[in-house]
């Protein structure tokens, strides 16, 4: 790989490793953006071509960031901080990519640094907090495709994160959301998240609330070469509670950034008996033939697309579209942000009977969820239903 690099580069240009998979360049002579472009791409090529390694072929992926010099005006700190901004965004997109510094990242990476930091110590200080949202279903009895019978209509629940803060409170994943793949903390996060949802879902099944337990993987604790070990020994360390009643659910853009690695780890992850669920899905670029080659089980349809069926004709079509391509592949789909009544009853014409929204209940505290368990039935929400709006007018 090194000679490989050398190669790519030019007599008087120098790389030097600066830390973990972390390279420093300097290239002479070039004074604008359109130069560094021209050594970027054969130098982005030469990183992914296939090498072997132990007899197998394999590849890797780089990020470059870059920063030019004068324009560039700061002192060495400086620039060697500037080009480091620029590489973390390169590596926030997708692989094999470069990206130049530029002003505006001193007001991003402000940002970032304080929601790293927040989130740092709320996970050192045990103030990261899971909520917990149910999913359900409208069928009465056990839901075909869900293995498991719904307690009165109730599929499983998906954990989702919190912080506690001491002047603001309880605050959603978005007031840190940076910081939850950011390459310092995505890892730690992941396994305090693994941890806290297995214990608790550990002592539900104990307390005679078998129900599935989901929980959202980031991108990059995925691709990280330790994550089927710690998903190994979260499965291990809690041995009451079976790898076939915990999902992992995982964007549908997360696979894109790495997909062999992905797919690899994915059907590992099968093979220890976990579900997977494909999060968010339709708002990336992924295609449907991804459906066939990611081993998911699950696909959860994105709020923003199940919000306004009821009104908007192209976002009931690509709801229809999702649901009758999963069907007919046996996978199981579940509606996000179902929010009235005339969701529910669409949603059921369109053959999508699991669903997740605020029509059910908003995420709650881990103690509050027996108590609305009990208290649900589906059945109420089944019966009297009133004729959906916005398709017969």
């Amino acid at each position: 790989m090194v000679r490989r690099t050398r190669e790519a580069l030019r007599k008087e240009d120098t790389i030097s490793r600066l830390g973990g998979d972390e390279f420093g360049l300097v290239l002479p002579e070039i004074h604008h953006m359109e130069g560094a472009q021209q050594l970027a791409n054969p130098l982005l090529q030469a990183i992914a071509e296939p090498m072997l390694l132990d007899g197998n072929s394999v590849t890797i992926s780089g990020s470059l960031g870059f920063t030019v010099i004068p324009w560039d005006d700061g002192d060495q700190r400086s620039v060697l901080r500037h080009a480091d901004m620029a590489l973390y965004a390169a590596k926030n997109g997708r692989r094999n990519q470069y990206q130049f510094y530029e002003k505006t990242m001193d007001a991003q990476q402000e940002q970032l640094m304080e929601e790293i930091t927040m989130t740092q110590e709320a996970l050192e200080e045990q103030r990261l907090i899971m909520y917990y949202q149910p999913v359900v279903s409208t069928y009465d009895g056990s839901a075909p495709g869900q293995g498991i019978a719904p307690y009165q209509g109730v599929i499983g629940l998906e954990a989702l994160i919190r912080m506690v803060h001491p002047q603001r409170g309880i605050l959603g994943p978005a007031a840190f959301a940076n910081a939850l793949d950011h390459p310092r903390l995505a890892r730690r996060i992941g396994c305090f998240v693994l941890d806290a949802v297995l214990t608790q879902g550990e002592q539900w099944h104990r307390d005679g609330f078998p129900l599935r337990m989901s929980m959202n993987i980031s991108a990059r604790h995925l691709l990280d070469p330790e994550f089927l070990n710690d998903m190994r020994a979260a499965l291990a360390a809690h041995p009451d509670l079976a790898p076939e009643m915990c999902e992992i659910e995982v964007t549908e853009t997360a696979p894109m950034l790495d997909f062999p690695t992905a797919q690899e780890t994915l059907r590992a992850c099968n093979n220890l008996g976990l579900r997977i669920a494909l999060d968010d899905f339709g708002t990336g670029s992924a295609s449907l033939s991804y459906l066939q080659k990611l081993p998911a089980q699950t696909i959860k349809i994105d709020q923003s697309f199940v919000r306004d069926i009821l009104n908007d004709p192209r976002d009931f079509a690509i709801v229809a579209g999702i649901t009758m391509t999963a069907n007919m592949l046996g996978l199981d789909v579940v509606a996000e942000g179902v929010e009235t009544i005339g969701h529910l009853q669409l949603l059921k014409t369109l053959d999508c009977h699991a669903m997740q929204g605020y029509l059910f209940s908003k995420p709650m505290p881990a103690g509050e969820v027996p108590g609305w368990v009990k208290s649900f039935n589906i059945l109420n929400y089944n019966n009297n239903l009133p004729p959906p709006a916005g398709y017969n007018d």
